[in-house]
């Protein structure tokens, strides 16, 4: 009932904010990275040199059902991937990232219900 209802809500806004999270810190280093980005073939990671301190940078979705930002998590232990996608566009001036998460874990009835896609297309200004 009511308490299964607000325990649900609380899952889905945790999901939330670390989704919103993790794309704003991916999206906004992204944007700005030195030169193209590469992606990796199966299409879990992207490698770029961070505008701010000139070093590789590397976003991943990693084997722990997480997103990461080199061995640092983006996302916590609370919320967990169900799907993670990192392209590039073929000259690299785009980098679509769409991943979705869920609480972790949930059950496969609050699965399908608190589940929240994710998913941004970046395009890289200093691109050259």
């Amino acid at each position: 009932g009511a308490l299964r209802g607000a325990r649900r809500a609380a899952a889905v806004a945790t999901v939330r904010n670390e989704g919103s999270y993790a794309l704003g810190v991916m999206s906004q280093m992204l944007r700005f990275a030195d030169g193209a980005p590469s992606c990796a073939a199966d299409n879990t990671a992207v490698t770029f040199t961070s505008a701010s301190d000139k070093q590789q940078t590397i976003f991943s979705c990693t084997g722990d059902r997480a997103i990461a930002s080199n061995s640092a998590r983006l996302t916590s232990t609370k919320v967990e991937t169900q799907s993670c996608s990192i392209t590039c566009s073929p000259i690299g001036d785009e980098v679509s990232v769409v991943f979705t998460l869920f609480p972790a874990g949930a059950t496969d009835s609050i699965i399908d219900s608190a589940s929240v896609t994710f998913d941004s297309q970046v395009d890289v200004r200093n691109f050259r």
